[in-house]
Formats: structure tokens, sequence, C-alpha cells
């Protein structure tokens, strides 16, 4: 994630680490949002969705430096205020062949801009 917003930190465990972004994960639970967070954080694809959702952190390179990327996945609950005011940037997931996961993604994305300008966030749809 590119952006204005990147804060500067030393991580434990690995001093070359400096920058830390926040990427938020929103979406219905037949959206397919679980397999997308786990095929970025493994590798590997799995069909099942979590209503738990999670936090999880992967550091990732991006032009020879380091970034420790934290995703934070609501699981099956909506987007609520201090969730919209941690995150830097979004990725709001609908599966293509579900019209409901697409109006939750739509709803979701209103909700959020009522809590933040959305027009400063980095949002992928």
């Amino acid at each position: 994630m590119t952006g204005k917003k990147t804060c500067r930190t030393y991580v434990k465990g690995n001093p070359a680490i400096r920058n830390k972004d926040m990427a938020g994960v929103v979406g219905s639970l037949a959206s397919g949002k679980t397999s997308l967070v786990h095929r970025f954080l493994t590798g590997a694809f799995t069909p099942e969705e979590s209503p738990e959702g999670g936090r999880f952190k992967k550091e990732i390179v991006l032009e020879g430096k380091s970034y420790l990327l934290l995703i934070r996945d609501e699981g099956s609950s909506p987007p609520e205020i201090q969730f919209t005011h941690w995150l830097d940037g979004v990725i709001i997931v609908f599966a293509v062949d579900n019209l409901e996961s697409f109006h939750t993604a739509i709803q979701y994305y209103h909700q959020m801009s009522h809590f933040r300008n959305l027009t400063d966030v980095p949002v992928l749809l």
C-alpha cells in the first residue's frame, strides 16, 4: 500500500522493517474474503469462510523496502467506526456470482463513509 500515512516504527525481531500499513478487509460471508486473505498470507487456496475474521501480519517488500502489512478481517461484522479509523486502506470483497454479496459490499462502503472521508483512503472493490 502506498500513501501519505506511513508509520515509522521498529518491529521487534527485524530492525530492517521500518514501515507499517494497516489494511482492512470487509465483505459478506458469501464474498470469499476469507479465502482471499488466506491465499495472500499462505499462497494456498481454501474455500472455507470464517465468520470470526481475524488479525494477521505479513512482511512484504516493495521496491527494495520492507513493510509490515497488518491485515484486519472483520469477519461477518459490518465495519464500525474504530475499524474505519484504524485502516490505511480497505479491500471491499464481493463474489461475482452472488448479487447479495455485492449489495453488502456497497452497503459497507456507505457505512464506512459515514465514519470517515474515504476519498483520503485507498479503496479496492
